[in-house]
């Protein structure tokens, strides 16, 4: 899902974790969307590409994503600006 650039605002939905197929989730470039990243999105066991560069999230990414990259999570980019923790 290519959500890049596309003027989005509010946070990342957590219902994106019921995608079970979804392999590529890239909603950077909207510097209007805040929050935090959901651990939800941890059930996205064949996710292999996550973008969340350029927006502005709080707290840290979650274990469950983290989890992710003993899988199948191969690219993982994100913003550190507001993050405390943008990475595993």
């Amino acid at each position: 899902a290519d959500f890049y650039a596309n003027k989005l605002t509010g946070s990342i939905a957590s219902e994106f974790g019921n995608c079970q197929q979804l392999k590529r989730l890239d909603v950077s470039g909207n510097a209007r969307m805040r929050g935090t990243i959901p651990w939800e999105l941890g059930n996205l066991l064949n996710l292999e590409y996550f973008d969340f560069s350029a927006i502005r999230l709080t707290g840290e990414v979650p274990d469950e994503i983290c989890f992710l990259r003993e899988s199948n999570l191969q690219n993982l980019i994100g913003s550190c600006r507001l993050a405390e923790r943008c990475d595993c």
